[in-house]
């Protein structure tokens, strides 16, 4: 039988053809189709299930979903099995340093100051940050839920 194929392999595609960059430079032009991890910022495209491992495309209030990002999941093949097992397993490592960070900073407000208490706070908010390191695996979903903790936790 047929097997089915998926991920970029070569595929660009643009919703423009005709606009296609013919020199180094000129990508920034493109009406690309695909996510550019230099040029682009995922969260505008890509929305994460903080639970499941899921990914779709990003959904403005009205409604209207992110064409680049629908374009991306498909041709990245961002919802195969092994990818959404891996960001899984991510964001349980994640949620528990975020578990870690929360615990420390509501015992230090309970007792107050206590060197060893913030140094340890100090690693877990540290640890919290390098999930979000952009050669980090799945780093735009990791910014998706350490963010907030973030401006939650240091004001």
């Amino acid at each position: 039988g047929r097997r089915l194929v998926s991920g970029k392999a070569n595929q660009f595609p643009l919703s423009n053809e005709a606009k296609r960059a013919r020199a180094p430079g000129d990508e920034r032009k493109e009406p690309r189709l695909l996510l550019h991890p230099a040029l682009d910022d995922p969260a505008r495209h890509l929305a994460f299930d903080a639970e499941e491992g899921m990914i779709r495309p990003f959904a403005s209030a009205s409604g209207r979903k992110s064409r680049r990002g629908a374009v991306s999941i498909d041709v990245y093949a961002l919802l195969r099995d092994g990818l959404v097992r891996a960001r899984k397993a991510r964001q349980k490592l994640i949620r528990k340093e975020i578990a870690v960070a929360r615990g420390l900073a509501q015992t230090l407000d309970e007792i107050g100051p206590n060197a060893r208490l913030e140094q340890m706070l100090v690693e877990s908010l540290s640890m919290l940050r390098d999930y979000m390191a952009d050669d980090a695996p799945y780093a735009g979903m990791a910014r998706h839920m350490i963010r907030p903790v973030l401006e939650e936790l240091t004001g």
